[in-house]
């Protein structure tokens, strides 16, 4: 099956607990895939509600898994402050993600954030030059 993705030895970690949190994140991703947002943000708001490091414990993947896909959610049910605050944390984690940087354009064009946006939007152009979205959405800003 494979190792467990976590960073370091956590003292004290509650193994039921950080599976489940494991097991709440892909299932967020099957749950994005299938575009049921309500029950990724049902899924997420619960991980959140977790004790957990998740930063610290979890590895980058699996991190940046679950603020993206927060994100995501946030931004189909209308929620852009919300979904913006997401990706700004899965950021912190993968800041070569042409698509991420996308999002953020959009969204902070959206918040009225001209120059968050642009510079985003040119990240994401910078990281995946044929990036068609990215480049119609820097169009759309400037």
């Amino acid at each position: 099956m494979g190792k467990v993705p976590i960073k370091a030895a956590t003292p004290g970690l509650d193994s039921a607990v950080f599976f489940g949190v494991l097991y709440g994140i892909l299932l967020g991703a099957e749950k994005v895939e299938a575009e049921d947002w309500t029950a990724v943000l049902e899924l997420y708001d619960a991980i959140g509600q977790t004790s957990l490091p998740l930063y610290n414990i979890l590895s980058s993947d699996y991190f940046y898994t679950y603020p993206y896909n927060y994100g995501i959610a946030h931004d189909k049910l209308g929620r852009p402050d919300q979904a913006t605050h997401m990706w700004e944390l899965a950021l912190e984690v993968k800041d070569d993600s042409a698509v991420l940087h996308q999002n953020l354009g959009v969204a902070y064009a959206q918040q009225g954030r001209l120059s968050e946006a642009l510079g985003h939007l040119r990240r994401a152009l910078q990281l995946d030059g044929d990036y068609g979205e990215a480049n119609y959405s820097l169009g759309n800003v400037q």
